[in-house]
Parts: C-alpha cells; sequence; structure tokens
C-alpha cells in the first residue's frame, strides 16, 4: 500500500498535492458480488420481501465488503406487535 501511495506521488508531484484514499478489495467477494448482480439475485430478494405484505419490510440493504454476503432489513413491525411471535418464527 505504501509502495502503491509512493509511486502516485511522484507520477502527479508536477500537478500539486492530492489527497489519496486506497482501499483494498477482498476479490472472492467482488467476484461474488458481479456474479449475483449479473442476474439481480439480490434486488429479486429483496422486492420479494417487500412484496410480501405480512412481513413488513420497510427496505434493505446489502454489503459484499467484508465478506459474505451482509443482508439488512429494515422493517415496519412494533415490539407491541400481537402479530411479532409469529412473524419471528417465520
Amino acid at each position: 500500500m505504501d509502495e502503491l501511495k509512493s509511486l502516485l506521488r511522484s507520477l502527479s508531484k508536477d500537478y500539486g498535492e492530492f489527497r489519496m484514499k486506497i482501499t483494498r478489495i477482498d476479490m472472492k467477494a467482488r467476484e461474488q458480488e458481479l456474479r449475483w448482480d449479473k442476474y439481480n439475485i439480490v434486488s429479486n430478494i429483496g422486492r420479494a420481501l417487500i412484496a410480501n405484505i405480512e412481513l413488513k419490510v420497510r427496505t434493505y440493504s446489502y454489503s459484499f465488503h467484508p465478506y459474505p454476503l451482509q443482508l439488512m432489513i429494515k422493517t415496519k413491525i412494533k415490539s407491541t406487535d400481537p402479530m411479532l411471535p409469529t412473524l419471528l418464527k417465520r
């Protein structure tokens, strides 16, 4: 990482100072992300969750970084909902 920053600084020194943020990517996660994106897998899962009215899904998000896939689901279910025990079992 330091070697890359040093190389970039030497190549750009004639153009002034630049801040750099270099991110390391887990290629296994990136390959899975590309495969899943090709077939809209996460989008299809999210739409199916939102379409199921009983689950009361408000929104969803996901991340392949860090690996493995993390799927976060936000619901409109209140802790006082009488259907809560049933929904949790599903």
